[in-house]
Order: C-alpha cells, then structure tokens, then sequence
C-alpha cells in the first residue's frame, strides 16, 4: 500500500538529510541523532554524501507530495 511505502521511504531519506549535517560530529552523539546504529553512521553519512543534499532534499519533497495525494 502507498502510505505505507511513502512512510518507509520518508524514513529512510528523512536519515539521509540528518546525516549530511552529522559528518562533523563526535559519532556517539551523532548515531542517535541521525537515527542508526553507531556502526552504520559511517555508510549512511558516506551514501547521504555521495546522493548530495540537493537530491536528498528533491526526493523528501516527491514523497510529501505522493502522501498528499494519498
């Protein structure tokens, strides 16, 4: 079902975004705050890296607009 895949993919893209503003921080406070484990900070700050914030951001903006529709 749609909600349930626009929700899952908020999520994961929503990590994403938080993580290219973690990659300065001390990673046993930026594990929590980002959303991941501490031992997957480093590949989801280096995906969020390689994908750019600019994509990040167009790709939360498409699912809000999806979930609006309903």
């Amino acid at each position: 079902p749609l909600p349930l895949l626009t929700a899952s993919l908020y999520t994961h893209f929503g990590k994403l975004h938080r993580a290219l503003f973690a990659g300065g921080m001390d990673p046993k406070e930026a594990a929590p705050a980002v959303g991941v484990p501490p031992f997957k900070l480093r590949e989801t700050v280096a995906t969020a890296q390689r994908i750019g914030q600019q994509k990040v951001e167009d790709c939360l903006l498409l699912i809000a607009d999806y979930n609006a529709k309903g």
